[in-house]
């Protein structure tokens, strides 16, 4: 029978083009799609108080942003947290080499500190004209603020950024449904799968990875690739979630 042929498989089959760091040894979870940190900007905030669009991470720590840049809680929420990565590799910096991220967060904390993470009420007002969050939910946010004549430009830093994986896992205690949830998998990994999230503005791993060409009318909503041509693929697998709290509370200093 199907679901008992499953049992002895290790990981979905589908996952079998994902590079390790991207899939549970063991069949436990997989990388689904991925988030790009960037942000977008409210131009007509900005053109009202005669103040450049950014274009860089570096660019946010310029004295003209201060109190303008929104961004979550690092070490507590996941985009924010990928976002100090993105901005440390943007720096030069690593996984590995946290500290150049250190340095560029300390110049940047004038322009976060005392700053909510904003959503799209604050940011069409003009009160977080700035904000941090994943390609995705940028593109969304600038949809919507166009149906309402707010302009808003979408910006992934040209001085680099990551691509932050979201992962699906499956419950291990959950052994009743573990066969469907490995089909689950497999389906979500499937070309057809892997469209659903495209459509929505996210890129699917596999388009990340390189077997997966999308149809035209699934990337219809993407931003240019052009933009992305300073994106890394990092093994997110090495953060310490712990440490990079630590350090953002008590290093940075913008923990509040």
């Amino acid at each position: 029978q199907p679901c008992a042929a499953y049992r002895l498989q290790i990981a979905p089959p589908s996952a079998a083009a994902l590079p390790e760091c991207l899939k549970g040894a063991d069949g436990g979870w997989v990388a689904t799609f991925v988030g790009v940190p960037g942000f977008i900007v409210n131009t007509d905030f900005l053109g009202e108080e005669g103040i450049e669009v950014p274009r860089t991470w570096a660019d946010l720590a310029k004295p003209e942003y201060r109190g303008l840049v929104g961004i979550g809680q690092v070490g507590s929420s996941g985009t924010a947290t990928m976002s100090f990565l993105a901005m440390t590799y943007a720096q030069g910096g690593s996984v590995e080499d946290l500290q150049p991220g250190i340095d560029f967060a300390a110049e940047l904390r004038p322009n976060i500190e005392g700053v909510a993470e904003g959503n799209a009420d604050s940011f069409e007002r003009g009160e977080v004209p700035i904000q941090i969050k994943y390609d995705f939910n940028l593109i969304a946010l600038a949809n919507k603020m166009k149906a309402k004549n707010v302009n808003a430009q979408v910006v992934i830093p040209s001085d680099g950024s990551i691509y932050a994986p979201s992962a699906l896992i499956l419950n291990k205690y959950d052994t009743a449904h573990m066969d469907l949830g490995k089909m689950f998998i497999d389906w979500v990994l499937s070309d057809e799968g892997q469209a659903v999230f495209a459509k929505f503005g996210a890129r699917p791993v596999r388009a990340i990875t390189g077997d997966l060409k999308l149809p035209a009318d699934a990337t219809a909503g993407w931003l240019p690739d052009t933009l992305y041509a300073n994106v890394q693929q990092v093994d997110t697998s090495k953060i310490d979630i712990t440490k990079i709290a630590d350090i953002w509370q008590n290093q940075v200093g913008a923990g509040g």
